[in-house]
């Protein structure tokens, strides 16, 4: 049996089908950096990638909010695109990206605030007529003087 050498990684780069996907990466990117130039700037840095499928440009945004607004700059931007780089695209097809979901942080309450926001609470209560909401307000003026300490953060 005849051991094989391995080939270098230069011949691999040579290899005409990754070369060309090089290539369509390198296009990509610069198109995506054009289509940042021309959005204004909020919705520019919520474009995250771009693709070409048959005549379509395909924008990837961080979420449905940013391609439903990309949509209605579609016919602005693709003449903006043919002006510039002189490539028509049949459509724009704006895609939202799946937004990964953070809990909540607890807020931290304000040590300047506490004491007299708690007051301020406190004095509310007393006046209030309904005993449901007087009750409620004596607890967060408690609480709010003594808050309760955090775990886990």
């Amino acid at each position: 049996m005849t051991e094989r050498k391995p080939r270098p990684t230069g011949e691999w780069l040579a290899a005409s089908s990754l070369r060309n996907l090089l290539q369509r990466v390198e296009i990509h990117k610069r198109l995506l950096a054009d289509i940042r130039t021309i959005l204004p700037a909020p919705l520019a840095e919520h474009c995250r990638d771009c693709a070409v499928d048959d005549g379509h440009l395909i924008v990837y945004t961080d979420g449905q909010n940013w391609a439903f607004q990309l949509r209605f700059l579609a016919g602005d931007l693709l003449a903006r695109l043919k002006a510039a780089r002189g490539v028509s695209f049949r459509s724009l097809r704006a895609r939202g990206l799946p937004i990964e979901r953070q809990e909540p942080r607890p807020r931290a309450l304000s040590d300047e605030a506490k004491p007299e926001t708690a007051a301020l609470v406190e004095r509310y209560s007393q006046d209030s007529t309904s005993e449901e909401l007087r009750l409620a307000l004596s607890r967060l003026a408690a609480t709010l003087r003594n808050p309760p300490t955090q775990t886990g953060a």
